[in-house]
């Protein structure tokens, strides 16, 4: 047994506070998974999981662990019928089945292979009542995380003494095989354990307001969107920070709209720095018909925002999608966030699933996102931020 885990520790795993892109995400945490305790935990939860390359690879990742294991995968539900064709208006539901035949086929033999392999697939949010089946947008759970916990290593006589630490995620991206820029971002130890407790919490007992934020260590607080239509403490938390901004770095889906992008402007009319990457306008070139149909809506509101006349400065990423969800502020001045002072001059991170978009909290979806200060941790985001501006240009 001791040979056998030795020989899977070989591969090298990022460590605490790492930012890390889509590939090197699923690298790490195939790796993190190959070398777990035996009787751990290994988890993931996304919105969706596309057939083809990206499966095969998610199925990968948990096919390393050991067969003891608890192997367990999260999705949800609405997003997944609709990504297969089978949930929606009927023009919608048509258009995807032309354009991705075989798919429902495809996903189910994938989850027979999960079966088969003893992960436990769970589909949240199941769609109710023939309004949710036709426009099927309430509700969805849009959170990601994965981990693996390694704290059932003192059951274990084998692995008593050992000091392999558990490892968490928070992570934007879902696995699909479109060509995205993403971010995940990596904790362990101490940290790590209790961050897998408040995400296991949230999904153990759904809030149905959005919950306070939780206090992980003097430089962490975790916030929770309940998915309420119309409500978001985080889209109000993201205002409050850029509206007390020097300056402003931001990754975003779309141009930013309603709230932020008039805090956005806001701070650039006083003269903060203002940086946003985005994808570029006008996605007819994405392949999903669901998201070609939301291109004409995307035109408009990038249409908008530039007849606004001066603003701030927005690079537009025209080879891939930006789904990273983050801003990173420096503070004009002192403020408090939930009983945490956070100081003039300071930075401050607050990344997770959420958008930052007014559409999206008309909707109603349940988020989660992080507040941190870690020195570190910015340091790499802002050395991701870099790196994906430059692949803009």
């Amino acid at each position: 047994m001791r040979s056998e885990i030795q020989k899977r520790e070989v591969a090298r795993t990022a460590e605490h506070g790492a930012v890390l892109n889509k590939d090197q995400f699923l690298d790490d945490f195939g790796n993190e998974s190959g070398q777990a305790y035996p009787r751990s935990r290994i988890h993931t939860t996304a919105m969706i999981i596309e057939t083809g390359n990206i499966g095969q690879r998610v199925l990968g990742i948990f096919k390393r662990a050991p067969w003891v294991a608890e192997k367990t995968v999260r999705l949800d539900a609405t997003s997944q019928l609709i990504l297969d064709g089978q949930y929606g208006l009927p023009s919608l539901r048509k258009s995807i089945r032309e354009d991705r035949k075989g798919s429902e086929e495809a996903y189910a033999a994938l989850m027979n292979e999960f079966d088969h392999n003893d992960i436990k697939v769970e589909h949240v949010h199941m769609p109710e009542g023939r309004f949710d089946k036709m426009i099927p947008l309430r509700g969805r759970m849009h959170i990601k995380g994965s981990y693996v916990d390694n704290r059932t290593r003192e059951d274990d006589p084998v692995m008593r003494g050992t000091a392999r630490e558990s490892v968490f995620y928070l992570h934007t991206n879902n696995y699909n095989n479109d060509n995205t820029a993403e971010i995940a971002v990596k904790y362990t130890g101490e940290v790590a354990e209790r961050l897998i407790d408040i995400f296991d919490d949230t999904f153990a007992h759904p809030p149905s307001e959005d919950k306070p934020q939780r206090v992980v260590s003097d430089t962490l607080q975790v916030f929770v969107d309940a998915g309420k239509p119309g409500e978001s403490q985080i889209l109000d938390s993201a205002v409050g920070l850029v509206d007390h901004a020097e300056s402003v770095l931001s990754w975003s889906w779309m141009r930013p709209d309603g709230l932020m992008a008039d805090a956005l402007q806001r701070a650039h009319e006083r003269q903060a720095h203002v940086s946003v990457i985005t994808s570029k306008s006008g996605v007819q070139d994405l392949q999903k018909p669901l998201i070609r149909s939301r291109a004409n809506t995307f035109h408009i509101a990038n249409t908008l925002t530039k007849l606004r006349g001066d603003t701030y400065h927005i690079t537009e990423d025209e080879s891939r999608r930006i789904h990273t969800k983050c801003i990173i502020v420096k503070l004009d001045r002192t403020i408090v966030i939930n009983g945490q002072l956070y100081f003039e001059g300071q930075k401050v991170a607050f990344y997770g699933s959420h958008n930052l978009s007014t559409k999206g909290v008309k909707a109603g979806t349940q988020e989660m996102q992080f507040l941190t200060t870690d020195p570190q941790i910015i340091n790499n985001l802002e050395v991701q931020f870099a790196s994906d501006l430059t692949t803009t240009l």
